[in-house]
């Protein structure tokens, strides 16, 4: 006699992770599709200290500023996968950091969760605009 068996069921465990988008990421520009179907807005509108917010022109860049006035920020959940994706979205490159256009940095939120964002790795040309209440919406 064989003893009867109950079939396992297999999940698929998605590793996910939180960036804080600010620019042509955010859910109402149209680059937002590049996080995904899978992925989830968090927080809208979260005000993020020690940033400060440049207009590049067709796209914004923030860069660590202790007395900035923050960037406007969307908390999004992705699939890890899809930080590839991002990373060359972003002109970062994680074997040269030093050469990339912006750079995928861990930050803490106001809350205390740590997040990625992606900052500008280049030389903030002078005339270029700050984007004073920290929120990019040129499209």
């Amino acid at each position: 006699m064989h003893p009867i068996s109950t079939p396992v069921r297999r999940t698929t465990i998605t590793k996910t992770v939180k960036v804080a988008v600010y620019g042509t990421l955010r859910s109402s520009h149209s680059n937002h599709s590049l996080l995904g179907p899978d992925a989830k807005v968090l927080q809208k509108d979260l005000l993020l200290p020690g940033f400060t917010l440049y207009n590049l022109g067709w796209y914004p860049g923030v860069v660590r500023d202790a007395d900035g006035p923050g960037v406007v920020v969307e908390v999004v959940e992705i699939p890890v996968a899809v930080l590839e994706r991002l990373d060359a979205y972003e002109g970062y490159d994680v074997d040269t950091p030093e050469t990339s256009l912006f750079l995928r940095e861990r930050v803490t939120l106001p809350d205390g969760e740590r997040v990625s964002i992606y900052t500008y790795n280049d030389v903030i040309r002078d005339g270029t605009s700050i984007i004073s209440d920290g929120k990019w919406c040129n499209e």
